[in-house]
């Protein structure tokens, strides 16, 4: 459909998703194989592995240093000082040049958990070229390379069966309650704000006109709630230095949906659950 309609490597060796998401999410998010270098530790059989992923979410202090702030955490007991508070902010967001600049600063103020992955130039350019990705269940790492997790994928033994090991899933917390404490009409004036730098990347594609920004989140978003729910510990098959999953079903889901199970039933629970609230008042918007 587009010049990323491309079909990705399950070899890549390269780090980086999403949604970003997410993509983000909206971000969210993003979402990937095993690929990685593996070196199993000793009695705790635990092999670790690099993990290209959407966000790098490092270990670090709730506060961010740097520079003094000049608004006011934001006052969750009265919605009119809310408001108050947020037109503060995108008042500021508009004085400041660069579009980086403008969503660290966003994230700096509402969700220092998300901090981490605005380092990166072009960030707008780039979190709408994987949210393209996304679109069509794929991720491309030489998109995501410049967002990786700090620690690596573990995988560890159980028995005879190599299986993912449950400290994997703390990895995401700090991504997820980044995302979440972000309330859903929050996350849609963010993207007012930003979406004419989003519509000029994504006039990029070449898509048809029928074929909008909105439509394109959507099925970005589509594509990571029809992720599968599943409970359970999640048998491995390894291959060389990449693992694969046992059950045949879960191996042949998308890229997307893949990732998401990685990120442990609590975590990939939340995030889809955002993103359908999320989604649903976008949606409402582009009917009004």
């Amino acid at each position: 459909m587009g010049r990323y309609d491309e079909q990705q490597s399950g070899n890549s060796l390269n780090t980086l998703f999403i949604w970003g998401f997410l993509i983000i999410i909206l971000a969210a998010a993003g979402y990937y194989f095993f690929t990685q270098q593996s070196a199993p530790q000793d009695s705790a059989h635990i092999q670790k592995l690099e993990l290209p992923i959407p966000v790098e979410i490092a270990k670090r202090p709730a506060t961010v240093p740097g520079k003094e702030e000049t608004l006011v955490a934001e006052p969750h007991q009265d919605p009119d000082l809310i408001d108050q508070t947020r037109q503060q902010l995108f008042s500021e967001l508009s004085s400041i040049d660069g579009q980086d600049a403008q969503v660290r600063k966003f994230f700096q103020f509402y969700s220092a958990d998300l901090l981490p992955m605005a380092q990166a130039d072009e960030l707008l350019k780039k979190m709408t070229r994987i949210f393209n990705d996304f679109a069509q269940g794929q991720r491309q790492n030489k998109h995501m390379r410049d967002f990786t997790l700090s620690s690596p994928f573990m995988a560890q033994k159980s028995g005879n069966q190599w299986i993912i090991a449950q400290q994997n899933y703390a990895r995401y917390d700090a991504l997820i309650n980044g995302l979440l404490v972000i309330d859903d009409a929050l996350w849609l004036h963010a993207y007012t704000f930003f979406k004419p730098h989003l519509q000029k990347n994504y006039a990029e594609f070449g898509y048809p006109e029928h074929y909008t920004l909105e439509d394109m989140l959507q099925k970005a978003a589509a594509e990571i709630i029809a992720t599968p729910q599943v409970q359970g510990n999640h048998a491995l098959v390894k291959h060389g230095v990449l693992y694969k999953f046992a059950d045949a079903e879960l191996e042949s889901l998308s890229p997307v949906q893949k990732q998401v199970i990685r990120m442990g039933p609590e975590n990939s629970q939340k995030l889809k659950q955002k993103l359908r609230q999320v989604m649903q008042l976008l949606a409402a918007q582009v009917k009004e």
